[in-house]
């Protein structure tokens, strides 16, 4: 989440975060990093099968209800912040480590 400055780069989404269960995750440092993780999640899936039929499953689920929508509903600029601060496409961990000692 550094590479997210915390939630601030999320909050231009004018999000009000839904803390607890079935909206959200149980506070709000969490539900703003489950906007990542959610979309991870439907992205990693999109690879082993349709994106739509992963898009229906993530919209049916019982938890994290709000985080879904919203993940949904801003895919693309949320995968244009995700890309811009280096967070996906996913590096293996010997090269975020590598990257990560040349920052310091």
């Amino acid at each position: 989440m550094k590479r997210l400055r915390e939630k601030h780069d999320l909050r231009r989404f004018e999000y009000t975060a839904l803390i607890g269960f079935s909206e959200g995750a149980s506070d709000e440092y969490s539900t703003y990093l489950h906007l990542l993780v959610n979309w991870l999640e439907i992205e990693a899936a999109s690879q082993f099968m349709a994106r739509e039929r992963v898009r229906e499953i993530a919209g049916r689920k019982h938890h994290y209800r709000w985080i879904y929508r919203s993940v949904l509903s801003d895919w693309h600029s949320l995968e244009d912040l995700f890309r811009t601060r280096g967070i996906v496409p996913i590096a293996p961990a010997e090269h975020a480590a590598r990257r990560d000692d040349a920052l310091r």
